[in-house]
C-alpha cells in the first residue's frame, strides 16, 4: 500500500481543505474530491465515529490509478505521542456479522494528537464491503498504546457516497494521476487486456458486451461452450459503454430483448456472467435480485439499478426478467477499474444495467438484427438458466 503522507493533513482532519471540492453529503457519509500537495487528484469519502469513548473517523481513499483498491484509514485522537508501529492486529465487524481481521500500521504525524491507522490485508475484504453496503454500523477494534480502541461508524449513506466516489474517480483524466501511475510520454500505452461477459443478439454470431471490456485489448476471443473462437470488434459506443463483436461460428441460441412492456421497480431479475473468472470458476454464474430503481445514479435514465449481485467479470452480461428476456446489459464501473481488494468488488446493492432501448438503438444504428419477445410468463430460475446460458459467452480482450 503506497504511502499517503502527502495527503494526511487533509485526510486526518476529516474536513475539506482549501482546495477540496465537497459535494452535498450523502446523509452521514461525505464524498470529497481533492488534490495532494504534488497535484495528484484523489477521491475520498468519510464518516465520523459516533462513539463518545472513541471519537475519530473512517476514510476510504482512492486515487485515479487505483480506483478499485480503496485504502482504509482510521483516525483516532490521542493525547500520547508515539513512534510508527507496523504489523498491528485489528478487527472490523458490520452489525452482528462475522469479524474481518486485518493488519495495520499506526503513525502519529507531527505528534498533533492524532493516531493514523492505515489498514491493510483485510480478511475477505470484498465480503466486508458488501456487508457495509447493507449494514447499519461498522465497528472497528484497534490496538493503540496498548489498549483497545473501538470505533462505531454509521453506515447510513455509505453505498451512495461510495458509488459517487467510484464514478468520479473513474472519470478523472490521466493528467490527474500520480507520475508513477501515469503513462510516460515517450512510452506507448501498455494495454493489460480484460475479461467480461457478452451475449448473442442473433443467430448470425453478433454479440453485445461493454466497451470497457474490449477497450483493453488489440484482439479478441470468446469462450463459448468450452471452445475458444476469435472475435472481430465491429463497433463501439464509449458514451453508453457498449461494444459489438462478431464471431463466424453460429451460436446455439441468441437472447430475446423484452418487448414494449415497461420495466418496473420491484421486478425480479437475473444476471448471468463470469464473475472472478479463473479465481472462483470458469463457468457462467447466475444471480438473482430485483429492480431497485428505474433510473441510475443521478437519475440517469439510460440505466436501471438492480440488487442482483454482480462482480468483476459480469460486465457486458445480460440482465433478464422473469420470462428470460433481456431488460439490460450489466455495466460495472468497478469492473473497469479493477475493483476492490484482489479484484475489487462492485457495490452489491447498487449495481447498474444499461437499459434495452439504448442497446436496441445501438444495434439499429449499426443495422444489426435482433428479436424481441413478450414477457408474459414467470419462469423458474433454473428454466431461465437452461434457456439463456447457451447464448452467453466469456469475452477476452487480448493486449
Amino acid at each position: 500500500m503506497r504511502t499517503i503522507a502527502a495527503v494526511l493533513t487533509v485526510l486526518l482532519l476529516l474536513a475539506a481543505s482549501a482546495t477540496a471540492k465537497e459535494t452535498t453529503p450523502f446523509r452521514k457519509w461525505t464524498y470529497l474530491r481533492d488534490k495532494t500537495g504534488d497535484g495528484t487528484e484523489f477521491v475520498r469519502i468519510h464518516a465520523n465515529s459516533e462513539s463518545q469513548e472513541a471519537p475519530g473517523g473512517m476514510l476510504l481513499y482512492r486515487d485515479p490509478g487505483k480506483c478499485g483498491n480503496p485504502v482504509l484509514v482510521f483516525v483516532a485522537p490521542t493525547k500520547k505521542k508515539g513512534q510508527p508501529v507496523e504489523d498491528m492486529q485489528g478487527a472490523l465487524r458490520v452489525d452482528e456479522k462475522s469479524v474481518h481481521r486485518f493488519k495495520f500500521k499506526v503513525s502519529f504525524p507531527d505528534n498533533d494528537g492524532l493516531a493514523v491507522v492505515d489498514a491493510a490485508d483485510v480478511e475477505n475484504a470484498s465480503g466486508l464491503f458488501d456487508e457495509m453496503r447493507q449494514g447499519n454500523y461498522l465497528r472497528a477494534k484497534l490496538a493503540i498504546h496498548g489498549g483497545d480502541y473501538i470505533m462505531r461508524i454509521p453506515l447510513a449513506g455509505y453505498a451512495e457516497a461510495n458509488a459517487r466516489q467510484i464514478e468520479v474517480c473513474s472519470s478523472m483524466p490521466a493528467s490527474s494521476k500520480n507520475p508513477s501511475q501515469a503513462e510516460s510520454k515517450d512510452k506507448p500505452k501498455e494495454k493489460k487486456g480484460g475479461v467480461g461477459t457478452g451475449f448473442f443478439v442473433n443467430n448470425d454470431g453478433y454479440l453485445i458486451t461493454n466497451f470497457h471490456v474490449v477497450n483493453a485489448g488489440r484482439k479478441y476471443q470468446i469462450d463459448y461452450q468450452n471452445n475458444k473462437y476469435d472475435a472481430k470488434l465491429l463497433k463501439t459506443d464509449p458514451n453508453n459503454d457498449l461494444a459489438l463483436l462478431k464471431v463466424e461460428t453460429p451460436p446455439k441460441t441468441s437472447l430475446n430483448f423484452r418487448g414494449t412492456k415497461p420495466v418496473k421497480t420491484g421486478e425480479e431479475v437475473i444476471a448471468i456472467g463470469f464473475p472472478y473468472y479463473g479465481m472462483v470458476s470458469t463457468h457462467p454464474n447466475i444471480t438473482t435480485g430485483t429492480i431497485s430503481s428505474a433510473v441510475g445514479l443521478g437519475d440517469d435514465s439510460r440505466l436501471l439499478q438492480t440488487t442482483a449481485p454482480v462482480q468483476p467479470g459480469n460486465s457486458g452480461g445480460p440482465l433478464l426478467d422473469s420470462s428470460g428476456n433481456v431488460v439490460g446489459v450489466v455495466v460495472s464501473k468497478l469492473d473497469a477499474m479493477a475493483v476492490l481488494k484482489a479484484t475489487g468488488d462492485v457495490p452489491q446493492n447498487i449495481n447498474f444495467a444499461i437499459r434495452t432501448p439504448i442497446v436496441k438503438s445501438f444495434l439499429e444504428i449499426n443495422e444489426i438484427a435482433y428479436t424481441t419477445a413478450d414477457s408474459a410468463q414467470d419462469l423458474k430460475v433454473v428454466e431461465i438458466g437452461e434457456k439463456s446460458l447457451p447464448g452467453v459467452v466469456l469475452v477476452v480482450a487480448i493486449p
